[in-house]
C-alpha cells in the first residue's frame, strides 16, 4: 500500500499541521502571557531567544505544536518585538539546537504535554488497529489517532508518520480478513458465489438493487421477490460467515458499496478472499434492504385493501341506519298508544298485517348488523385482491415472535 496514503483533506491537514496564519486579532490573544508563560520566556539567555520563546508559546496554544524558525512571518516578529522589545532589533543569528530543544521541553511541561517519542508508537498502532475495525476510512482512523494523541496530551507527530502507521495497520487489516475468509469459508460456499460472477448480467443487476423500489406496484414488487430469491442462499453464507470477520456494520457497508466501483473483470483480478469480502457484505447489505422493501410494500397493501373495505363498510353502516329508522317508523303502525284518527294504519295493514309490521320493525331496530361481520363480508369479497396482492409477498417475508407458541405465528405458519 502507498506510504504516502492521503489521510486527512487538505483542509484537515492545514487544521492540525499547517503553520498558523494569525491576523491582527490573533496576535492579540495568542501572543498575550500569563505570568508563568512570560516566567519562561524571560529565563531564555538572549533576546534571539526569548523573541523565538514567545512564538513557540503563542503557536503552540494554537495548535499545540512546534515549528521552525525559518517559517514564521515577519508580521509575527515584529507584533512581539513592538509589544514587549520596543526598541530592540533582532539579530540575524539563529538560536542553537540545544537552545531548541530546551524551548521545546520547557513549553511543553508548561502546558502538561509530552513530546512525540517512538515509544508511543505501540500505543498508536493499538489504537489504530482498534480504529480500523470499525470504520476501514483512513480519514476516520487518523482522526481517532489525532483524538487519542489530543486526549493523551501528546504531540503529534509529522504527518508522515500518521500515513505510514494508518497504510500499515490497513495492510494488517487486509491479511487479517483474507486469512479468516480461508480458513471459514468452504468450498461450497465459494461456488456459490462465483456463480455470481460467472454470469455477466448477475452483477449489474445485484448492483441496481441499491436503488430502492419506485413504488409498491405488484409488477415492481415481482421484481423485487426475484431479487430476494436469488441471494436468499447467499444470505445464510453472509449470515454464516460475516461474524467471523469481527467488522462493523459501517465497514461491512464500506466494503458493500465498492462493488458497485468494479466491473466482473477487475473482480476477476483481484485475490479471491477480497473478491468475496465484496460480496458477503454486498449479499448481507443488499437482502436486508430488499427484505425492507418488501415489508413496506406488504405493509402499505394490507393498509390500502384496509381502507378500501373499511370505506365499504361504512356505506353498509349508513345503509343500517337507514333500515333502523325505517323500523322505527314502522312501528308507529302498531303503536297502539298513537290515536287512530288516521285512515294510513288501516291501509298499511291492508298492505301487511299489523302483526308482520310488528316483527320487522323490532328485528330492523333491536339486530342492526354487526361492524365486524359486515367488515369481513367485505374482505370475502375482495378475497381474490388479498391473494393476488399480499400472497406473494407474505410468502417471502420471514415472520418471527418473541413467544415461539405465539397463536399468529403458528397461523402464519
Amino acid at each position: 500500500m502507498n506510504k504516502r496514503l492521503s489521510v486527512l483533506s487538505n483542509l484537515e491537514e492545514f487544521a492540525f499541521y499547517g503553520f498558523p496564519d494569525f491576523n491582527d486579532e490573533q496576535r492579540s490573544i495568542y501572543f498575550t502571557f500569563e505570568k508563568q508563560e512570560w516566567a519562561l520566556i524571560s529565563t531564555c539567555p538572549s533576546l534571539h531567544a526569548q523573541v523565538y520563546c514567545a512564538l513557540q508559546v503563542g503557536y503552540f496554544k494554537a495548535k499545540n505544536l512546534f515549528f521552525s524558525l525559518p517559517k514564521i512571518p515577519q508580521a509575527d516578529i515584529h507584533f512581539i518585538l513592538l509589544r514587549y522589545f520596543e526598541g530592540q532589533t533582532l539579530p540575524a543569528s539563529a538560536i542553537s539546537k540545544y537552545e531548541y530543544y530546551f524551548q521545546r521541553e520547557s513549553i511543553c511541561l508548561l502546558f502538561g504535554y509530552k513530546l512525540w517519542s517512538h515509544e508511543f508508537m505501540p500505543r498508536l498502532y493499538d489504537r489504530a488497529k482498534h480504529s480500523v475495525q470499525r470504520d476501514i476510512s483512513p480519514n476516520f482512523i487518523a482522526n481517532e489517532l489525532l483524538t487519542f494523541l489530543q486526549d493523551e496530551k501528546i504531540v503529534r507527530p509529522h504527518y508522515s508518520t500518521l500515513q505510514k502507521v494508518i497504510s500499515k495497520i490497513l495492510t494488517q487489516e487486509r491479511r487479517r480478513l483474507k486469512l479468516c475468509l480461508k480458513h471459514h469459508l468452504t468450498e461450497e460456499h465459494r461456488q456459490k458465489l462465483d456463480q455470481l460472477l460467472k454470469n455477466e448480467k448477475t452483477l449489474p443487476a445485484l448492483a441496481a438493487l441499491k436503488q430502492d423500489a419506485k413504488n409498491f406496484k405488484h409488477s415492481i414488487m415481482k421484481i423485487e421477490r426475484q431479487k430476494h430469491a436469488t441471494l436468499k442462499p447467499l444470505y445464510a453464507i453472509s449470515q454464516e460467515i460475516l461474524p467471523f470477520l469481527h467488522i462493523s456494520q459501517q465497514n461491512i457497508a464500506h466494503y458493500a458499496n465498492l462493488i458497485n466501483y468494479y466491473t466482473i473483470y477487475d473482480l476477476d483480478r483481484f485475490d479471491a478472499e477480497q473478491t468475496y469480502l465484496y460480496l458477503l457484505c454486498y449479499v448481507f447489505t443488499r437482502f436486508q434492504k430488499i427484505n425492507d422493501n418488501l415489508v413496506e410494500a406488504f405493509t402499505f397493501q394490507v393498509k390500502s385493501l384496509e381502507k378500501e373495505v373499511k370505506d365499504t363498510s361504512t356505506l353498509d353502516d349508513t345503509q343500517t341506519r337507514i333500515e333502523q329508522q325505517i323500523g322505527r317508523l314502522l312501528l308507529l303502525y302498531v303503536d297502539d298508544s298513537l290515536s287512530d284518527i288516521l285512515t294510513l294504519r288501516k291501509k298499511a295493514f291492508e298492505i301487511l298485517p299489523k302483526e308482520i309490521i310488528r316483527s320487522l320493525g323490532e328485528k330492523m331496530v333491536k339486530k342492526p348488523r354487526r361492524k365486524q361481520n359486515a367488515l369481513w363480508q367485505e374482505r370475502d369479497k375482495e378475497a381474490k385482491r388479498y391473494k393476488s396482492q399480499l400472497r406473494p409477498l407474505f410468502m417471502e417475508i420471514r415472520f418471527a415472535a418473541q413467544n415461539p407458541d405465539n397463536p399468529l405465528l403458528e397461523a402464519i405458519h
